[in-house]
């Protein structure tokens, strides 16, 4: 659904007025600022600040505070303005504030239900079992100074042979000049994803071993070296931590909600139509989302 920015506009007022209402409640009486006597308080500042996102994320918290409490003192002057013209008693504004109102309990009583659902064991059980699972794969870590001739290759095979350094060669005679200033270091890479040229170079060495002949791809000639070799290591639990909560979270909501559906009696007075897999309307109509 596509809202009239107007319409966003006044939804978010309401939402601020009951937020600020309940917040100003709060024991923490740091006041900020006075309307007509109302006060804002410290806790109204922090709780709104989020609501009216970071449209200039350079600025300063001072500044950012500051135009925080004139939005609120601009709510609070609106919304008194809007109880003396008896807004408040009409039927579109208590049909808001109830949508509104059932949306901060459907949002609080999830939240809730999640942190006792889904814990940091749950998350960190989930992450062991999906690592157990990854099958082995070997990576390695390989240097290589490039060439543009065979014969090229051949004479710094010599030097190496000879005692020279492969970092110094790298830097020096590599026309791949990305990696000759870091020794010829291409870090590590999937055996499977290199070139079948160079794995079969490979084949047979042992870490710290050079190819003792020059290997020819379309780049040109290297001469390649077996740093290290290793079975990929999974991703850290950190990166992967948030996607299997909101997973985890996802189906807990579902779960939920069909518990809840199964055991009420709702009537559904328009025809039952289902969406496309992937609406492209940019919002959610599952229901399945928390927030």
């Amino acid at each position: 659904m596509i809202h009239h920015p107007r319409h966003a506009y006044i939804i978010t007022t309401i939402a601020l007025l009951c937020a600020t209402t309940a917040f100003s409640q709060d024991t923490a009486k740091d006041v900020a600022a006075r309307v007509n006597g109302a006060e804002i308080t410290q806790s109204d500042v922090a709780f709104a600040a989020p609501l009216f996102g970071y449209p200039a994320p350079n600025i300063s918290p001072e500044a950012r505070t500051s135009a925080v409490v004139d939005a609120l003192v601009d709510i609070k002057l609106l919304a008194e303005a809007a109880r003396k013209a008896g807004i408040d008693k009409d039927p579109e504004y208590q049909r808001q504030l109830n949508f509104l109102s059932e949306q901060a309990l459907r949002s609080t009583y999830l939240s809730q239900q999640l942190d006792k659902a889904v814990s940091d064991a749950a998350i960190r059980k989930i992450y062991d079992q999906q690592v157990a699972a990854i099958p082995p794969s070997e990576e390695i870590k390989l240097s290589h100074i490039l060439l543009k001739s065979r014969e090229d290759a051949t004479a710094v095979i010599a030097a190496l042979t000879a005692g020279e350094s492969f970092k110094t060669l790298a830097a020096s005679r590599s026309t791949d000049t990305v990696t000759g200033s870091k020794g010829g270091d291409l870090g590590f890479r999937p055996r499977q994803a290199l070139p079948a040229e160079i794995n079969t170079a490979l084949d047979g060495l042992k870490p710290g071993d050079f190819a003792k002949t020059p290997v020819e791809t379309a780049f040109g000639f290297h001469v390649v070296r077996l740093d290290e070799m290793r079975n990929t290591p999974p991703p850290s639990f950190e990166t992967v931590a948030p996607q299997i909560r909101q997973s985890l979270e996802t189906a807990e909501i579902r779960r939920i909600v069909t518990g809840l559906r199964s055991s009420a009696k709702v009537e559904k007075l328009v025809p039952d139509v289902a969406l496309p897999a992937a609406s492209d309307d940019g919002h959610n109509h599952d229901g399945q989302n928390a927030e």
